[in-house]
């Protein structure tokens, strides 16, 4: 009876345990998994923000040289309408 009581006492050790170990690979997976996926979105919005930062400051420069070569040509204009005599 005692023999009986020791196995079945092994048995219930040995289930805990792979119960333990399959708890442990659901939650590593399900972690793993849920990490790469917001990794992934992350990686899109970043791209994203970056992106629009980058043709609003292309936008910016292109006005900037344009009012800028604006200004040069109508001082050059103004230069030479103006006689020196």
């Amino acid at each position: 009876m005692a023999q009986k009581h020791l196995n079945s006492h092994k048995i219930g050790e040995i289930s805990s345990a792979r119960f333990l170990i399959i708890c442990f690979i659901v939650i590593t997976l399900f972690v793993s998994l849920t990490g790469g996926v917001f990794y992934q979105y992350q990686k899109r919005a970043t791209i994203s923000a970056a992106r629009t930062n980058l043709f609003m400051v292309a936008d910016l420069k292109a006005r900037q040289i344009g009012h800028w070569r604006h200004e040069r040509i109508s001082f050059a204009r103004l230069l030479t309408s103006n006689s020196f005599h």
